[in-house]
């Protein structure tokens, strides 16, 4: 008898078959991880819109409390920031702090993505109360 040396037919569809479940789990693997740091991309570009939004708000000395502003982004995010009086301040004794020549205000912003993903960002700011005691305005920008 002759013995022949090599795979069978069998054998090799076998290990084709285990290489193409193995391509697929990498490749399934691959696709979700891309997708997820698209995510994060967009996640931190949108974090990053809103901080700069929130340092213009903060280097406004004009902004008192009560005062909103509102915008849209080029890509369709929309922001709002509100300035208001932060809830310590509601349960201080009103005497010593009026007394005191600086308020803090809460400055809040809110960002909505194009996908309708909704980031919140606050801080706080002390401030002189000149410029913080005045009537409540709105204005709204663009950029």
């Amino acid at each position: 008898m002759h013995k022949e040396s090599g795979f069978t037919l069998l054998e090799v569809l076998v290990a084709l078959t285990v290489m193409a479940v193995g391509a697929a789990v990498v490749i399934s693997l691959l696709s979700g991880s891309l997708g997820n740091i698209r995510k994060s991309q967009l996640r931190t570009k949108i974090i990053e819109q809103a901080q700069t939004q929130l340092e213009r708000a903060l280097l406004d000395d004009t902004v008192i409390s009560g005062t909103t502003q509102n915008g849209t982004l080029e890509d369709g995010t929309s922001w709002a920031v509100a300035v208001e009086e932060p809830d310590v301040l509601l349960y201080t004794d009103r005497e010593i702090t009026s007394s005191l020549p600086v308020t803090m205000l809460q400055f809040t912003i809110e960002m909505r993505s194009p996908d309708s993903q909704i980031y919140t960002l606050q801080t706080l700011k002390v401030a002189n109360k000149s410029t913080s005691t005045s009537t409540s305005t709105s204005t709204t920008a663009s950029q």
